[in-house]
């Protein structure tokens, strides 16, 4: 377990540098690597396949190596999993960084800039 947050190392999670990891949330498996973008930059990939018994969307998130925060790292992912779940993402497992990672989206880049 990473963090104790739950993610773990997964080693069928291909990645370039650090270790492949996931996060099992009960209905949706989220993995994250390190790969290079289409522009050639080193980012951390969020995927997996989100499935409801109506729905299904293939998730692809591209977020910085670095973030200037535990917060900010956490708004990222809330982020990614809202906006494929268009509206709230909902874990079928309690999770309470995903809760607290609604209250961080100020902390996200494009909302900073806006200040």
């Amino acid at each position: 377990m990473c963090c104790g947050t739950g993610v773990e190392i997964d080693p069928n999670v291909l990645s370039d540098g650090m270790p492949g990891l996931s996060f099992d949330f009960g209905n949706f498996k989220l993995e994250a690597s390190e790969n290079v973008n289409r522009w050639l930059r080193r980012v951390i990939i969020l995927g997996g396949v989100m499935a409801t018994n109506r729905t299904i969307a293939v998730v692809h998130f591209e977020m910085p190596l670095e973030v200037e925060s535990f917060e900010q790292g956490v708004a990222f992912v809330t982020h990614c999993l809202d906006s494929h779940a268009s509206g709230n993402f909902e874990s079928s497992l309690p999770v309470e960084w995903l809760k607290n990672g609604r209250q961080y989206r100020h902390l996200l880049p494009w909302y900073k800039s806006v200040r």
